[in-house]
């Protein structure tokens, strides 16, 4: 009697986990996949190609610590935003220019600068506006550059 419970339990939990695989294999099939690529830039060589953007309106409260990019970029994919590229610009207190080992004492202002594929209309609920001619301001040696790519 023992016997036939073990075969019904390890047959029940065999099937248990086929049902399980199978329903995570089509839902991964329907998803689209998301890949960000991050490398950091010199800005002076940086040409923003023609598109829409949108500058991220930095306050007292955002301004001194800067925004965490990563997040807000997953919180736009999350939301349906598509974008294309976005750059990112900490604030420091010091500039450093490339081959440089000193740099000048100033606050170097944070920047963010989000291209998209020109269907998005108001984003300022993400603190995003509108801008027709994107910039990263004074110092911007060391910039963060993301791309996403949906495979």
């Amino acid at each position: 009697m023992e016997q036939i419970s073990l075969n019904k339990v390890l047959l029940m939990l065999l099937l248990g986990v086929f049902i399980a695989s199978s329903c995570s294999t089509n839902r991964k099939a329907t998803e689209r996949k998301v890949t960000v690529c991050h490398d950091t830039l010199d800005a002076s060589n940086i040409s923003f190609p023609e598109g829409k953007y949108y500058t991220f309106r930095f306050d007292e409260a955002s301004g001194s610590a800067g925004i965490v990019p990563d997040k807000l970029l997953k919180s736009l994919s999350e939301n349906g935003i598509n974008w294309e590229q976005a750059w990112y610009k900490s604030p420091a207190r010091m500039c450093v220019p490339p081959g440089n080992d000193m740099g000048m004492m100033v606050i170097v202002e944070p920047a963010f600068v989000l291209k998209t594929n020109g269907k998005q209309h108001d984003l300022s609920a993400y603190g995003l506006i509108e801008t027709s001619a994107p910039h990263l301001g004074e110092c911007a040696f060391r910039v963060q550059h993301f791309q996403r790519k949906i495979e």
